[in-house]
């Protein structure tokens, strides 16, 4: 009796196992974010000459993607130029959004400055557009991520 109780404890384990391992590799086989700006901001675009006020046309509506994995981003926005993103949270969604957060110390880059790079995918939005949100020092970058290839994967 001993034995059959042991037994069905190691099948219960086994059962566990196969379907985290499941749920896990799902969350990394979906596809990587494809996202658009629509929208550029910084601290100091009131004045005529700053760098955002005078290029905002260019990075409207260009894309970038970024791994679901690693949080690296390609394309139009990188975060990836000095130091790897480590990513926060992966997301979910319907609670919460994709994280992604590098940082670059004083004396780690080409100069001695330091930066700071957040990108947030609200992943958790109930909507085939999700939005994000890229902050690049000063520079605030918002659009959309198109989600249905995600919805239609899940069904």
């Amino acid at each position: 009796m001993i034995n059959i109780i042991n037994l069905s404890l190691l099948s219960c384990r086994a059962v566990l196992m196969l379907v985290l391992a499941a749920a896990s590799s799902s969350a990394q086989a979906l596809p990587d974010y494809r996202c658009k700006i629509q929208a550029v901001h910084a601290a100091d675009e009131g004045k005529p000459d700053s760098l955002v006020h005078g290029l905002r046309p260019t990075w409207i509506g260009t894309e970038f993607s970024v791994s679901r994995k690693t949080g690296a981003m390609t394309g139009a926005l990188r975060n990836n130029y000095w130091s790897e993103p480590q990513v926060i949270d992966r997301g979910s969604i319907n609670v919460n959004s994709f994280k992604a957060v590098t940082t670059l110390r004083p004396n780690e880059g080409l100069g001695r400055g330091s930066a700071v790079h957040v990108l947030v995918i609200n992943e958790h939005l109930e909507t085939t557009e999700k939005t994000f949100t890229f902050m690049n020092e000063s520079e605030v970058y918002f659009g959309v991520y198109r989600h249905d290839i995600l919805k239609a994967s899940l069904r």
